[in-house]
């Protein structure tokens, strides 16, 4: 796993921060999935396929992030699969990729039932399964959650893939043939199409207002220092992917488990003006240096000598002036 995958799970396979993104990238900022309705899954996908010869092909993919989500609605129960996809470039494959991860745990939604109800049956706990059951060990009144997927994309570059299965098809496919191939639409969430922060109710928010944001000059600072107390206590996770995604470097306060972004802001500032100043004197130095080497092989010992008096400022610009027209 690469730091970008690293970093991003670890944000959403927090709760709040996986709800807020849920419930802004689906349902428009309506808080239908809560944390505390949320309920970890095994996010690797796998099954079980015959080839074209008969032979066992063990097929597995790894999501980034899935979760099992209660839904309550006129006080009854309804689960949801859903799962989150973390990019930081444009996969113009997408919509394929998250299709086969959705397929793959329908898969296993039905090997799991079917298993479930053969052991019933075995034990005598349920009745025997009817000649059409038996095939698949799935039962008549047998059903499945739905599953939904969300693909979180981490860049500033306007995402241009297909947005659907349709979309990947050559345009001289006929309506005919569309009509009869089923469509899958590819979930995104995209900061830089996001027109309203105001539903977001985590620091998660955060992340992905300052991604919208970095690629404009100085766009992240006016955020920032025109919000004051939306900045003053950014969860240091979330900072952490700030820095990462839009290459920021702002301290961390590892003492506490928040950091004010603007005493962040202008601390990074302040770092990066005295390792400029340390830079331009090593700089400094070594030209001063190559200039000295410069005059003493010419024979031009005195003035070698000179140019080192911090006083003699006139004599070393003229000096430099001569050895880089050389």
């Amino acid at each position: 796993m690469g730091k970008s995958d690293v970093i991003s799970c670890n944000v959403m396979d927090n709760p709040a921060y996986f709800a807020d993104t849920i419930n802004n990238g689906l349902f428009g900022g309506k808080e239908l999935v809560r944390p505390e309705n949320l309920r970890e899954l095994d996010s690797t996908e796998s099954a079980i396929l015959e080839d074209a010869f008969k032979d066992i092909v063990p097929f597995k993919k790894e999501r980034d992030i899935l979760k099992r989500a209660k839904f309550l609605r006129d006080d009854v129960a309804t689960y949801v699969i859903i799962g989150i996809e973390n990019q930081t470039e444009i996969d113009y494959a997408m919509p394929v990729r998250n299709f086969c991860y959705d397929a793959l745990r329908y898969v296993k939604q039905i090997e799991a039932i079917s298993s479930a109800n053969r052991t019933s049956e075995a034990n005598g706990k349920k009745s025997s399964l009817s000649k059409a059951e038996f095939l698949s060990g799935i039962r008549k009144d047998d059903k499945i959650e739905p599953i939904i997927t969300l693909t979180v994309y981490y860049g500033t570059k306007e995402w241009d893939g297909p947005l659907s299965l349709h979309e990947m098809f050559s345009d001289q496919v006929s309506p005919e043939i569309l009509s009869l191939v089923s469509d899958y639409r590819l979930n995104l969430l995209e900061p830089k199409k996001i027109s309203s922060w105001v539903n977001f109710k985590t620091d998660v928010g955060i992340l992905f207002e300052l991604i919208s944001a970095s690629d404009k000059k100085n766009g992240i600072k006016e955020l920032v220092m025109n919000s004051p107390e939306r900045y003053s206590d950014v969860n240091n996770d979330i900072i952490r992917a700030i820095n990462f995604y839009t290459k920021c470097k702002l301290p961390v306060n590892e003492l506490e488990e928040s950091t004010n972004m603007c005493y962040a802001w202008e601390s990074s500032m302040n770092e990066a003006k005295d390792e400029g100043r340390v830079e331009g004197r090593e700089e400094g130095k070594e030209a001063l240096m190559q200039l000295f080497s410069w005059l003493k092989e010419a024979g031009r010992l005195e003035e070698a000598i000179a140019i080192m008096d911090q006083e003699n400022i006139d004599l070393r610009n003229k000096l430099f002036e001569e050895f880089k027209a050389n």
